[in-house]
């Protein structure tokens, strides 16, 4: 019988991962996330950053995708668009007419969107696991979110974050 494996065993613990108050910018994150631990056996830093309130309450992850996306153009987009089901206005194909777009007025744009505030591309976190939980829940779990993290909680408050990586390491050890 193998052993059972809870998320105390695989999570990061909170104070390891990137993290970030809710009044950051899209570019404070940004930077936040530059910055961020690099740790053994991950080639990149974290690919979300947590979002906390004043009372270091857990509100929400963005993707570096995410952030990425609050660089685009508003134009691209109806009221809001980065919803699930909403449609942009028009889409714009890769297409070669494209590279006559002035680059440095388009970095101009892109450096005053990136003000804009991190709750404008912030995800609200639906699920959450505790230390004791086992490896089977958070699988589950882990199918339901966007952001590919889920917080780990003890006594209801947050000491770590369990990654879709992480998971899917501690995963293959028994299906492999």
């Amino acid at each position: 019988m193998s052993k059972q494996i809870n998320m105390a065993e695989i999570m990061t613990p909170i104070d390891q991962y990137v993290h970030v108050p809710f009044w950051y910018s899209i570019r404070e994150a940004m930077a936040a996330l530059n910055k961020g631990p690099k740790r053994e056996g991950c080639s990149s830093t974290d690919r979300v950053v947590l979002v906390f309130d004043n009372a270091y309450n857990l509100v929400g992850a963005v993707r570096r995708l995410n952030l990425l996306q609050g660089l685009e153009p508003s134009f691209l987009h109806t009221g809001d668009s980065k919803k699930k089901g909403q449609r942009a206005l028009f889409t714009v194909a890769d297409d070669v007419s494209l590279s006559v777009v002035d680059v440095e007025q388009s970095q101009k744009n892109m450096r005053r969107r990136s003000e804009r505030p991190i709750e404008d591309v912030l995800s609200p976190i639906t699920e959450t696991l505790t230390v004791d939980d086992p490896i089977i829940k958070a699988v589950f779990k882990m199918a339901k979110v966007d952001v590919g993290v889920i917080p780990v909680l003890e006594e209801n408050a947050v000491v770590g974050i369990v990654t879709v990586d992480e998971l899917f390491k501690a995963v293959s050890t028994f299906v492999l």
